[in-house]
C-alpha cells in the first residue's frame, strides 16, 4: 500500500502547517500545485467522509475561495451567539434570522426579518456624487440583452435628484427634485406647470390623455376633483 508523506511544522511563534515549511498563520494549510484545495474538511457520523460529504472549506484551482456544503442543509453564520444570516438548503436567503416558510413563496427568495423599523439603504458614493441608485427586475437571466436585463427599474439619480419608474424597458413615471411629476413622460418642466406640478402625457402618438376616475361602489353620486389654493 502506497503511503502519502505530509509535511508537519510548529514554529516557535506557535504556527503550525501543513504542506509547507514556513507557517504564516496559527494554522496554514497548503498544496504544493495549482489544484483544487480541500483545506478544511469537517464530517460525522451522519454526513459520511467522502469528498461529497460534509463542509469544505478552500480554494479553487483558478483560486476562487469556497465554503460549500455538500448536504441538504441550511448555512448559518451568526455573531453575538445570536443567527443573523441564514442561506436556505434551496439558495434563499435570511437576514436577522427570519422562518422563510413563513412568508409569500412568490417573494421569499431574500427576506430581512427586523423586530422593528427595517430597510434598506443603496448608498451611491460620496453627497455630490452624480452616480445613480437602483433597483431593476429582469427577465430570461438577461440573455436577451438590455431589454431583458432592465424591463422594470426604480431608478433615483443622484446629480439632478429625480426619481425614475421604468416599465417595458422605458420611463414611464418621474418625480423631479421640486415634486413636479411626469406620467408617460419624463418632461417635468413644462412652463405651465409649477412647483409641484402634475404633467400627463399620453403614450400614443396621437389623442390626448385620459384621467379616469371610477366609483367603488353604485352608492356613489358623483367623481370631485378639488383644487384648493394655499
Amino acid at each position: 500500500m502506497s503511503q502519502t508523506k505530509v509535511q508537519l511544522i510548529n514554529d516557535v511563534s506557535g504556527n503550525s502547517g501543513f504542506g509547507l515549511s514556513s507557517a504564516t498563520g496559527v494554522v496554514h494549510l497548503h498544496k504544493a500545485s495549482s489544484d483544487s484545495v480541500e483545506g478544511l474538511k469537517i464530517t460525522n457520523s451522519t454526513t459520511g467522509t467522502t469528498i461529497s460529504d460534509g463542509l469544505s472549506i478552500g480554494l479553487q484551482s483558478d483560486e476562487d475561495v469556497f465554503i460549500h456544503n455538500y448536504e441538504n442543509t441550511s448555512m448559518l453564520f451568526g455573531t453575538n451567539d445570536t443567527t443573523r444570516f441564514t442561506i436556505a438548503n434551496d439558495g434563499r436567503i435570511g437576514v436577522l434570522n427570519p422562518n422563510l416558510d413563513n412568508f409569500d413563496s412568490s417573494a421569499d427568495d431574500l427576506v430581512i426579518n427586523g423586530s422593528g423599523n427595517t430597510g434598506i439603504t443603496i448608498n451611491s458614493g460620496a453627497a455630490s456624487s452624480t452616480s445613480e441608485g437602483n433597483l431593476v427586475f429582469a427577465e430570461g437571466n438577461g440573455t436577451g440583452g438590455s431589454a431583458d436585463g432592465f424591463r422594470g427599474a426604480i431608478q433615483y439619480k443622484h446629480g439632478d435628484d429625480h426619481l425614475t419608474f421604468y416599465c417595458n424597458n422605458g420611463a414611464k413615471i418621474r418625480v423631479d427634485a421640486l415634486g413636479r411629476t411626469g406620467i408617460g413622460t419624463t418632461t417635468t418642466n413644462n412652463p405651465d406647470i409649477a412647483d409641484g406640478g402634475l404633467q400627463i402625457r399620453p403614450n400614443q402618438t396621437e389623442g390626448a390623455p385620459d384621467v379616469h376616475f371610477t366609483r367603488s361602489s353604485r352608492s356613489a353620486t358623483s367623481h370631485v376633483v378639488g383644487f384648493v389654493n394655499g
